[in-house]
C-alpha cells in the first residue's frame, strides 16, 4: 500500500485546484473513478505540467496500470481528515482517507496544491479598543468579542472576510474560559465552520488580556473584492 500512497501524492501534487475543501474532495472522486476504469491516460492529461515534466506518459501509466491491478476496485472511502498548509512554494489541502479496495485497505493522502489563492493571517489579536486600552478585564467573552472584531476589519482591509477563514487559533490564560469564548467564536463561524485550536498558555503580553485570536482566511483571486478593484 506505500506505493499507492506514494502514487496518489505524486499525481494530485500537481493538480491545478481552487481553494475550495469540497471541490477537492469531488476531484478526489473523480480520480477514484478514472482509476477504477483504467483511465491512466485521462489522469495523466489532467495532471499538471510538473507532473508531466517529473515522468513521461509512458512510464506513468504504466506504474498507474500495476496499481491497478495490485489493488482492483475501490469498494469503500472515508474521509478521515483535512487540512490546510501553508508554504513558500505554494497553498495545499491534504485529505486523509481510510480506503477499502479489492485486494485490501489503505490509508490514503491525497495533497492538492491551491492555485490563483491569497492567503490572509491575521496573528496576534488581543482585546484592544480604537484608543488602545484592553476592552472587557476579566470578561473573558467580551476579549473574545473584541479580537474577532480586530480580525473581522483586517480581513475586510486585506480583502477578504470572516467567510473566507479556514483556521482559527484561541490562546486563553484560563482554560476554564474555554466554554464562553466558544460561544462567541460560534456567533462568528457558526456556518463557516473552521478548523480551530484552542490552547491554555501561561500568560499574555498584557496580564489583563485573558485571550488572543489568530485567523488564516484563503480568498480565490476571482472572489476578492479587492482583486475585482485591480481587474477594473
Amino acid at each position: 500500500m506505500r506505493k499507492l500512497t506514494a502514487a496518489l501524492l505524486v499525481v494530485l501534487a500537481g493538480c491545478s485546484m481552487s481553494a475550495d475543501t469540497k471541490m477537492a474532495e469531488e476531484a478526489v472522486a473523480r480520480f477514484r473513478t478514472m482509476l477504477d476504469a483504467a483511465q491512466f491516460e485521462a489522469i495523466y492529461a489532467e495532471s499538471a505540467d510538473d507532473l508531466r515534466k517529473a515522468t513521461t506518459r509512458d512510464k506513468f501509466t504504466a506504474f498507474l496500470e500495476a496499481v491497478h491491478k495490485k489493488l482492483g476496485i475501490t469498494k469503500s472511502a472515508k474521509e478521515e481528515s483535512w487540512n490546510v498548509n501553508y508554504h513558500t512554494s505554494g497553498t495545499f489541502i491534504t485529505l486523509s482517507y481510510a480506503t477499502s479496495y479489492e485486494g485490501g485497505d489503505a490509508r490514503e493522502q491525497f495533497v492538492y496544491r491551491l492555485q490563483g489563492v491569497n492567503v490572509v493571517a491575521v496573528a496576534g489579536t488581543a482585546p484592544l479598543g480604537p484608543d488602545g486600552s484592553t476592552v472587557g478585564r476579566g470578561d473573558a467573552a467580551a476579549q473574545a468579542r473584541r479580537c474577532l472584531e480586530i480580525i473581522a476589519a483586517a480581513l475586510e482591509a486585506a480583502g477578504a472576510s470572516m467567510r473566507h477563514v479556514v483556521r482559527t487559533r484561541i490562546l486563553l490564560t484560563r482554560i476554564e474560559d474555554w466554554p464562553a469564548v466558544a460561544s462567541v467564536h460560534g456567533e462568528y463561524f457558526r456556518t463557516i465552520r473552521p478548523v480551530c485550536t484552542v490552547a491554555q498558555v501561561a500568560g499574555l503580553i498584557d496580564p489583563d488580556w485573558l485571550v488572543e485570536i489568530e485567523a488564516d482566511a484563503m480568498v480565490d483571486d476571482g472572489a476578492s473584492p479587492r482583486a475585482r478593484e485591480r481587474e477594473r
